[in-house]
């Protein structure tokens, strides 16, 4: 396939709007501009704590996220995604993912997920909510 990149990268960028009216099915669109798509990685982020576990007759992967206050950098939800994202691309395995907000005012609305689209054509990223005060 590498030795059709590069053509079919120039026919993207040249027919922007018709790949895009193909990708969503309609005409009802506008290409607003291409976007560079290096994605480079160099920043390091950890996870708090993944484990690997057998849960209902599969291996799957358990990931934890502690926060004593609500997110501020980057929303939760996309923080979620971004770790449930890189563990799948690592592991290859199922990840289910928890929040454990430690502090009673934090995470208030936190919606335990991200989603946009529909089930055909979109994304749904869901994680548990786990707030310690409600205890």
């Amino acid at each position: 396939m590498a030795q059709y990149d590069e053509i079919v990268k120039h026919l993207m960028d040249r027919y922007a709007y018709e790949f895009a009216m193909l990708s969503f099915g309609t005409a009802d669109v506008k290409v607003l501009e291409t976007l560079d798509t290096e994605q480079q990685t160099v920043k390091v982020h950890r996870n708090d704590m993944t484990f690997k576990v057998q849960w209902q007759n599969e291996t799957v992967l358990l990931h934890i996220e502690v926060q004593t206050e609500d997110s501020r950098d980057k929303p939760m939800p996309l923080r979620m995604l971004s770790y449930a994202g890189e563990l799948l691309l690592r592991h290859e395995l199922p990840v289910y993912s928890v929040v454990l907000y430690l502090s009673p005012n934090a995470g208030q609305t936190d919606p335990g997920g991200y989603r946009y689209g529909s089930d055909a054509f979109g994304l749904r990223h869901g994680y548990q909510v786990i707030r310690l005060s409600d205890f």
